[in-house]
């Protein structure tokens, strides 16, 4: 059984009539030459609003750029640290033992709040946290 299209008997003219040409404005961006190389490979590709891609790309790229930027660089240094440089609490000083980085703790919380104060061997868990 064919499906009846549906078709309004009368359609407004200012339906007929073409997109309005205000909108957003094109991204501004410093690489003209960029924005050129990206708009002409649209139009090759065939992309139906060139202009568009071309500015979504760069916009796209910017983001990805200042994100990277962002990121928190990785010192590298080539010296031990000194006793006096390493992380301990009061505490642990008093008895000898190092406090454990937050990094290489279990990152479960009991039901007090706190988190587990083991070291996480499983992944980000310690054996009895490891999720499974």
């Amino acid at each position: 059984m064919a499906h009846k299209q549906l078709v309004p008997e009368k359609v407004p003219s200012w339906l007929l009539s073409k997109k309005p040409t205000f909108g957003p404005r094109p991204y501004m961006s410093q690489e003209g030459d960029l924005r050129q190389k990206l708009l002409k490979m649209a139009k090759d590709s065939g992309h139906p609003d060139p202009e568009k891609m071309a500015d979504s790309a760069i916009r796209a790229r910017d983001k990805s750029l200042a994100l990277l930027a962002a990121r928190p660089k990785l010192l590298v240094t080539k010296e031990m640290p000194k006793a006096s440089e390493t992380v301990t609490a009061a505490a642990a000083a008093k008895k000898g033992r190092a406090v454990l980085h937050a990094a290489f703790r279990c990152k479960a919380h009991t039901l007090e709040g706190k988190q587990c104060g083991f070291k996480a061997t499983c992944g980000d868990f310690c054996k009895k946290h490891t999720p499974v």
